[in-house]
């Protein structure tokens, strides 16, 4: 599973860093990872783990069933982490605009 690594500038001017899960580049014509210097591009969209008071081994396990329901898809993907007994509102699906997003690395 692909990961998006960048840091985000918010209109305010604040900047942060961010991990995307599974990436997608949104624009007009094509959603291919390596497109992202192309002008039709306009955000960057994936799943961002809320990390805020959690551990590595917890981020870790966020990572690694994410990545397993990709591989085979249940029915959704909340039902997925709370069968597994994570909460699933510790994820949220996130689109940045391309304008804000320096350093960008897919891992």
């Amino acid at each position: 599973m692909n990961k998006a690594i960048f840091k985000y500038k918010k209109d305010d001017g604040t900047i942060s860093d961010r991990v995307l899960l599974k990436p997608t580049l949104l624009k007009e014509s094509t959603n291919s990872l390596k497109d992202f210097q192309n002008p039709n591009v306009k955000y960057i969209h994936g799943y961002e783990i809320k990390r805020s008071g959690m551990t590595g081994i917890e981020i870790a396990q966020y990572e690694k069933l994410v990545e397993e329901y990709f591989t085979i898809a249940f029915p959704t993907l909340e039902a997925f982490l709370s069968q597994n007994g994570l909460d699933p509102k510790k994820l949220e699906q996130k689109s940045f605009k391309k304008d804000g997003i320096q350093d960008l690395k897919i891992v």
